[in-house]
This record gives structure tokens, sequence and C-alpha cells, in this order.
């Protein structure tokens, strides 16, 4: 303390909280917890199920984007190992791109004859199920697909909390929300 300062008793602002203060402040903090914690779980939830589609999304945009580059065929199809097409199982499994050497004489969506893999993406996990009439996309040189459908995307959750992919005619991609899950 400085010489000629009197030292002065606490004022009403040193004041610190009392037990039945912080009592209630902690009550309603676990009640605000409480009701928030299962909305942050849905909200998790959410987010895994729309990362998941914005790579399959990904995907299917790059092929068709290399289709129309390279002026060649190119297919995106399921792919458990990262290097082969397969027919069984899910799209949530993986896939990879490749690009068609040859448009006559090779079977389409096959990878055969040293076609080069662009890009491969391992499996999706998390509990999401990517189920689909389609095995395998290739995209012509104008950038239209061999053949339009759709993916559903969902989750372990049930009712309308899953999400649908549709590839158009036109090439074009459409997601859909509020999809029915099992």
């Amino acid at each position: 303390m400085k010489p000629g300062m009197k030292n002065s008793p606490p004022g009403p602002l040193c004041r610190g909280f009392t037990l039945v203060e912080l009592m209630i402040g902690l009550f309603v903090a676990a009640i605000l917890l409480a009701i928030a914690i299962p909305g942050f779980g849905n909200l998790v939830r959410d987010n895994r199920m729309a990362s998941a589609v914005n790579a399959l999304v990904g995907g299917l945009q790059s092929a068709r984007m290399e289709a129309v580059r390279r002026n060649r065929p190119v297919t995106i199809c399921m792919s458990s190992n990262g290097t082969a097409c397969t027919t069984n199982g899910n799209w949530n499994q993986g896939w990879i791109l490749f690009a068609e050497n040859d448009v006559s004489g090779n079977t389409l969506g096959v990878v055969d004859n040293g076609e080069t893999i662009l890009r491969t993406h391992g499996a999706i996990g998390n509990n999401i199920a990517m189920t689909s009439t389609l095995d395998h996309v290739t995209f012509q040189p104008a950038g239209t697909p061999s053949q339009n459908g759709n993916v559903k995307v969902c989750d372990d959750r049930t009712g309308n909390t899953g999400r649908q992919l549709n590839l158009l005619a036109s090439g074009r991609l459409r997601v859909n929300q509020g999809v029915s899950c099992p």
C-alpha cells in the first residue's frame, strides 16, 4: 500500500456467491444440459449422414467432370477393395472412379485392359447404410449417365431421418431430405 492511503473495508462489490445461489445455478445448468444433450446427438448423426451423402455426390460429380474433360467414358462403381468393381453390397463399402480405355470391345463399368483408376473412396462407417439399385454409373463424354437412379442413405434411426440422392438422366444430382428409413 502506498503511504498516505487508508485501508478501507470491502464494499458491496466484493461479495461472493452464497451456497444457495451456487446450488440454484448448478440446478439450472443441469436442466439445460439434460435438454441439450439428446438434440446434440441427433445433430452429430445428421452431420455424419450429410458427410456420407456429400462424399458420394463429390464422387459422382468428379466422374462426370472427368468424362467431359477426357472426352471418354468414366465409370464410378461400388468397390470393397479399391481396385475392382463389385455388384454385391452397397455404396457404403466404398467406390472407385476409372477412365474407360475403349468404348468398343470392353464391358463398360468393369475395370479391364489396364484402365486407369482415377480415385478411390474407402468405406463409410458410423452405421450409415447407402442402398441403391445402381452398382455402377458410366458417364459419357457429354456428361450424361448410362443410367439414372437413386441412392438411399440411412443411419440407425427410424422415421423420416434419411436422405435420397437422385441421379437424373441429364447427369445432375438432387438430394432429398426427410426420407423414410426402416
